[in-house]
């Protein structure tokens, strides 16, 4: 439905935000690099334009639904009922890491919440999108951080089978951890 294909770059850009807003100049930067900024800035207004003929409803007032800014700065609005994996994964690792202790079900509950949502690298279907790099370096190690954490963790519990079954997982998301190996044996 979008007549722009950067106008799916612009969506991915906001929605690993989460809701962060980000400056027009570093959104046009990442599209088009070494475009003059008046040219970056009519180009970032026809994306906008496009990726809100798509996603928004038919506006009641004269504020967007979900593709928002504040002058120049650019955001998915959280609020708005907008579901993003990334973030249900973050938060999931982050209520995890406050869980009470490792032998508590809080921590466990969460960790196998988040790898679940886990489906490979972060926008795959675009693997040479530089400006996700390191999104998606981060993203992968806490995926492996957590499969890693729930094998110590059913490993501690006695549930030997559960806990192959996360070291295995993270081993094939990591081939070449030595670790993962050596805690796989």
């Amino acid at each position: 439905a979008f007549t722009r294909s950067k106008a799916i770059v612009l969506l991915k850009m906001l929605a690993i935000r989460s809701g962060a807003p980000v400056h027009r100049d570093v959104l046009m930067e990442h599209i088009w690099p070494e475009v003059d900024p008046q040219r970056g800035a009519n180009r970032l207004h026809g994306v906008v334009h496009d990726l809100r003929s798509v996603i928004e409803p038919p506006r009641n007032g004269r504020d967007w639904t979900y593709v928002r800014n504040r002058g120049e700065l650019y955001y998915l609005d959280c609020e708005a009922g907008v579901d993003i994996d990334v973030a249900r994964f973050r938060t999931l690792l982050a209520l995890a890491q406050r869980g009470a202790s490792d032998r508590d079900d809080d921590v466990c509950a969460p960790l196998e919440q988040a790898v679940e949502l886990y489906h490979g690298d972060l926008f795959a279907d675009d693997p040479f999108a530089m400006w996700c790099e390191p999104d998606r370096l981060e993203l992968r190690q806490r995926y492996i951080d957590a499969l890693r954490r729930l094998g110590q963790l059913h490993q501690a519990r006695g549930r030997g089978d559960l806990s192959l079954i996360f070291w295995r997982r993270a081993l094939r998301a990591a081939p070449f951890r030595e670790d993962l190996l050596v805690s796989l044996m």
